[in-house]
């Protein structure tokens, strides 16, 4: 019979939003209300042992102050949970790290945090250093690291000790693309042969879909669905397309980055600027992109990343891929890129938006743009291929030799 790693039951955190008033004779002032804001509400979840849970939803529906909470990094305002078992956490970059102590003596530090014994963590002392790839830097202090470098050593540390439940949050985004694909495979692996559970929060739908059993999709503080992480997923899916139908870009909320320059609005257009109704494989058309920032940036890069959802991205567009090194912009303008042929087969695609200045990014957002491509004749050879599957045109030449 399997055995339960966490049971939560009726799991709420609130917080203040003001603190109250003081008089000038020192006595406090009751506000007029509690200016309570409830990050999470009435959480009932069961996870059994060895399964790995995907823990999606929009940026601020509670999703890291749930981890905060198993972890006893901050405790409950209402309910309670039990877990079977030794708990290990990697919620933010670094957390743990003396930033004077180096990397090595930081192992030690991290583990036993973590709950670990002097001995325990010996015995996975080569193995953490060799996966973690900053070897070189073991004995540097860990306030010179990168904060790249600082998630190596600390996933490394977390996914090697002998703790039976991982949680682990959004950090993974930090690290490069075959690191996190190292450590995905890392946590398919203490999950599939070791028997460990994982509570694994993220906005990548593909890794969720690649690696737990299980999902949640959580909003507002309140577990909304649970189901198969296919489904999760999809439901995921279908909410930020409603958002990026409905609500403007400028009125998002769920971006990351900065702020220094915001993404505003993002649309397809003929070459007169007036908009494109139908966008057909092999026609010309423009995506024109509006942004805006306080100071003139000293250079952007715009970064799109074109796919289906679910899928994995097939597609990229990029001034600085492309060579095109935009200057001397304004704070506020619009830029656009041209497209002499859409490459892409029939069928729908999602856009994820990044921008970023010398390479720090300024903003990032998820479904920026849903599109639909219609059949066209992307050769001019009259032959139209139609398919349903989303895929791009490359263009050649054939000849007999």
């Amino acid at each position: 019979m399997s055995k339960h790693a966490l049971h939560l039951e009726g799991i709420g955190k609130k917080y203040r939003l003001r603190q109250k008033s003081t008089s000038l004779l020192g006595r406090l002032n009751p506000s007029k209300n509690e200016d309570w804001f409830w990050a999470l509400r009435n959480i009932d979840l069961s996870l059994e042992e060895g399964k790995v849970l995907g823990v999606v939803g929009p940026n601020g529906a509670g999703k890291s102050t749930l981890l905060k909470v198993l972890s006893r990094i901050t405790y409950p305002s209402e309910g309670r949970f039990t877990a079977n078992g030794r708990m290990s956490s990697l919620l933010e970059v670094g957390t743990g790290f003396h930033p004077e102590l180096s990397g090595y003596d930081n192992i030690f530090l991290n583990g036993s945090i973590l709950g670990m014994t002097k001995t325990e963590i010996k015995a996975s002392l080569d193995e953490i250093i060799e996966f973690s790839g900053v070897e070189q830097f073991i004995h540097m202090p860990v306030k010179h690291y990168s904060s790249g470098m600082k998630v190596r050593l600390a996933f490394s540390v977390a996914a090697h000790l002998t703790a039976e439940i991982l949680l682990i949050d959004e950090v993974l985004a930090v690290g490069d693309a075959s690191f996190q694909r190292k450590c995905l495979e890392r946590m398919e692996d203490v999950s599939r042969h070791q028997g460990r559970t994982i509570l694994f929060v993220s906005h990548n739908m593909r890794a969720v879909n690649d690696l737990c059993t299980d999902a949640i999709y959580v909003d507002k503080g309140s577990l909304v669905k649970s189901g198969t992480p296919e489904e999760i997923t999809n439901f995921y899916n279908r909410s930020l397309e409603k958002k990026s139908i409905e609500i403007d870009l400028k009125d998002r909320k769920d971006r990351e980055g900065s702020g220094a320059f915001r993404l505003e609005s993002m649309r397809f257009t003929h070459e007169d600027g007036s908009p494109i109704s139908e966008l057909r494989s092999g026609q010309p058309a423009y995506l024109e992109i509006e942004y805006s920032g306080d100071k003139p940036p000293s250079a952007l890069n715009f970064r799109l990343s074109i796919g289906r959802e679910n899928d994995g991205f097939i597609a990229a567009l990029s001034n600085h891929l492309s060579g095109a090194n935009l200057s001397n912009l304004p704070a506020s303008g619009k830029v656009r890129c041209a497209l002499d042929k859409v490459p892409l087969m029939t069928g729908k695609y999602v856009v994820n938006a990044r921008l970023t200045e010398q390479n720090i990014i300024a903003d990032d957002v998820k479904r920026a743009l849903v599109f639909e491509v219609l059949e066209g004749d992307y050769f001019g050879s009259g032959d139209l291929f139609s398919t349903q599957r989303t895929g791009v045109y490359i263009d050649q030449s054939w000849e007999l030799i």
